[in-house]
């Protein structure tokens, strides 16, 4: 197969996966960067392609691994936790912590998320946000609370960017976005 075969080949593929003009670009960037390499570049190219595919597949089951419940909540297959699927806030942490306790969805036990927990439902396949909003429409490209305290300064607490998924942290009287989270 010649190499224009091949770049009209992969074109093809991201465009039926759905890909943005950004991965495209960078695909193409990619495959220049490979013709330049040599001889065994068409074996280089094919194996790329191979790339793709897998992880087209990887993107893929992760969209899989959220079940929407159909009552405001998301429920993560790979974790058991069950998420309020709509953003609340802005408020403060203090006040990020009694919203959640006092949310009535799909039952009881809402709590503020940790930080690992928050961050396990990023996508960073994703930005502006880097999360699915098919799963969580509404979901600001901002900050969002956690409940982890920094430990160096405990004033502030753990925040997700969910922007591009920058975790930062930041002083607790600030105010931010929130979502609740409740054990499976």
């Amino acid at each position: 197969m010649e190499i224009e075969s091949l770049k009209q080949l992969i074109e093809k593929r991201m465009k039926e996966n759905g890909w943005g003009e950004n991965r495209m670009e960078m695909c193409r960037l990619a495959i220049e960067a490979e013709e330049r390499l040599g001889p065994d570049r068409v074996t280089q190219i094919k194996k790329a392609i191979k790339e793709i595919e897998e992880y087209k597949m990887t993107e893929f089951n992760m969209n899989r691994r959220f079940m929407d419940n159909g009552d405001g909540t998301v429920t993560d297959t790979s974790t058991g936790l069950t998420w309020q699927q709509q953003t609340a806030g802005p408020m403060t942490w203090e006040g990020a912590q009694e919203y959640c306790s006092k949310l009535d969805l799909a039952g009881n036990g809402w709590r503020l998320p940790n930080r690992i927990e928050l961050e396990s439902i990023l996508d960073l396949t994703r930005y502006d946000p880097a999360i699915d909003i098919n799963i969580f429409p509404g979901t600001m490209s901002a900050h969002y609370w956690s409940s982890t305290t920094y430990a160096y300064d405990t004033d502030n607490a753990w925040c997700v960017y969910f922007g591009y998924g920058h975790i930062s942290n930041l002083g607790k009287s600030k105010r931010y976005y929130v979502r609740g989270v409740q054990a499976g």
